[in-house]
């Protein structure tokens, strides 16, 4: 279905320290430089899951924020 609508979708399985490993890393990175997503389970309702993923204290390589987020308006 992506296909059709000219979206092209690669997954690379890796085992899960790999994906420690890349996610400790950040987005940055230069092994990261073809992955534009990571995903790993985590039980969404729960905020210790998802503050350190948006908290801008925990860009990498200092904590968990893969991407980098940062919003200047809510960090106190």
């Amino acid at each position: 279905m992506f296909k059709d609508v000219n979206i092209q979708l690669e997954f690379k399985v890796v085992e899960l320290e790999a994906l420690y490993t890349a996610w400790r890393a950040g987005a940055k990175a230069e092994m990261n430089a073809d992955v534009t997503q990571q995903h790993r389970l985590c039980d969404v309702r729960s905020v210790l899951c998802l503050h350190p993923v948006f908290a801008s204290n925990q860009a990498a390589p200092v904590g968990v924020n893969w991407s980098g987020y940062a919003n200047p308006a809510s960090t106190p």
